[in-house]
Formats: C-alpha cells, sequence, structure tokens
C-alpha cells in the first residue's frame, strides 16, 4: 500500500524535474534570441542571408547546392558549445602527447623482435594517438558536440559563383554570367548571387557512329539524346553508361 510519504516524494521528485524543464527551456530560449554576434573578432561577420537571383529563366531547382556557406541561426546551445570548447582548445597540446605516445612505443617496438609483439604495439600506438588526430583535425568534445557560428567568407562567396558557373555550363548555359553583390552591415553580411543565363545551347544534330549494323539497331532504339533538346552534360553520361550497360547485357564486352 502506498503511503502519504511515499506520495509526498514523487511529488517532490516531479517538482525537481519540472524545475530543471523549465530552467532548461528558459536557457533554449534566451540563446535563440540572439545569433552570437558578440562571440564575432572584430574583422568578422555572420552570413544572415544568401540567395539567387536570375535563376527563373533556367528552370533549375537545385542552384542553391551550389552554396559553400552556411547561413546563420539564432544561437542555439550547440552554439554555444562550440564556442565553450573553442576556448580551451589547444591542438599544440594533442600534438605533443602524440610525439609522447609514439616515441614511448616506438621505444618499446625497438626493443622487441617478435612480429606478433611488434605489430599489436603498432595497433596500440594508432589507437591511443587517433582520438588526439580526430581532436586536432575536428577540435575538442565540446567543439565536436557543437556547432560553429556562420562566419562570412568572401572567398567561399567566390567559391561559390564559380561552382553555379560550372554548374549553368554543365546544363548548356555556356554563356552565362555568374556576379555578386554583398551587403555588410554592422556584424553581419546578406549576399545576393546575380545569375544571367542568357540563352542555353540546343542539339542541333546527333550521330552515333556505330560499324556494325546489329549493335546500332540496338543502340538507337531507346536513346536518350535527340534533336532540339537542350545540352546536359548529365544526360551525355546517362547515354554512355545507357550504351554500356545495353551492350555488356548482350554479350559486347569489348568496345568503346
Amino acid at each position: 500500500m502506498i503511503s502519504a510519504l511515499d506520495i509526498i516524494k514523487v511529488i517532490g521528485f516531479h517538482a525537481r524535474l519540472s524545475n530543471k524543464l523549465i530552467f532548461f527551456l528558459m536557457l533554449t530560449s534566451l540563446l535563440s534570441g540572439c545569433y552570437g554576434t558578440k562571440y564575432l573578432e572584430s574583422n568578422q561577420r555572420l552570413l544572415m542571408d544568401q540567395k539567387i537571383k536570375g535563376a527563373a529563366k533556367t528552370k533549375l531547382e537545385d542552384l542553391e547546392s551550389n552554396f559553400t556557406q552556411k547561413t546563420a541561426r539564432r544561437l542555439s546551445l550547440t552554439t554555444r558549445l562550440y564556442q565553450w570548447g573553442e576556448k580551451s582548445y589547444n591542438p599544440e597540446k594533442y600534438s605533443r602527447k602524440i610525439t609522447k605516445i609514439e616515441n614511448r612505443y616506438n621505444e618499446r617496438i625497438a626493443e622487441t623482435k617478435k612480429t606478433k609483439k611488434i605489430n599489436k604495439l603498432r595497433e596500440k600506438k594508432l589507437s591511443k594517438t587517433r582520438k588526439f588526430k580526430d581532436k586536432i583535425q575536428f577540435g575538442n568534445t565540446l567543439m565536436q558536440w557543437g556547432k560553429p557560428l556562420a562566419i562570412y567568407d568572401q572567398n567561399l562567396t567566390e567559391k561559390t559563383v564559380s561552382n553555379i558557373h560550372k554548374k549553368l555550363n554543365s546544363e548548356g548555359y555556356f554563356n552565362n554570367v555568374v556576379t555578386y553583390e554583398e551587403r555588410l552591415k554592422k556584424k553581419k553580411a546578406y549576399v545576393s548571387y546575380l545569375v544571367e543565363p542568357k540563352n542555353p545551347y540546343m542539339i542541333d544534330s546527333v550521330n552515333y557512329i556505330v560499324p556494325d549494323p546489329t549493335i546500332k539497331r540496338l543502340v538507337m532504339k531507346d536513346k536518350l539524346i535527340n534533336t532540339d533538346q537542350r545540352y546536359r552534360q548529365n544526360d551525355l553520361t546517362r547515354e554512355r553508361e545507357r550504351i554500356r550497360t545495353l551492350l555488356a547485357n548482350k554479350g559486347y564486352y569489348a568496345f568503346s
């Protein structure tokens, strides 16, 4: 039978749990109310927005996939974790630990003549140094748990311009022009990519040079490339793969 004392304990437990939950929700709410500009260096800005103008003429829907930067979101707990971790991040310390471990195991390996034991020592050395190498590459534990601020990088913006230009070329817009405009306001940056696709190149003629009439009939039956369709690099790749698979399935392995 449940006593009054047991009931009081349960109520007290839920009250403490509720208080912790309320505190967590309040903390999350406070953190999400800003973007973290106070954590920036004097020469840094957050990328608040990036968009493409003029792409509607191309009817391409995935140009945004060529963005090389992520836009800022309201400061979250994961971003704070990254900032806390970054303050204590010391790659030189991890490098010293790696050197110390490697020296210790290299000495033990040099003293050993048994191949089996040498291999085990090498495996242990790799295992013990791996976590420190990961911290050098990916940051300490808090940095790996968190997410960095979306700091604006003009070099990455120019890389995005190049990516969009190449994408349009692959879709037949060989005369495209891609530029960008950046609006810098205090600690924030806004980028617009201006796309002038120009007229696409259309396929004027298609020639399949296949000396063997039997093979040519197979190739031409369900061809993917036709005249008066827009040039697409992906279509050419798919057509090459179609022909290769078709002929291989028919037993024609030695062809080019």
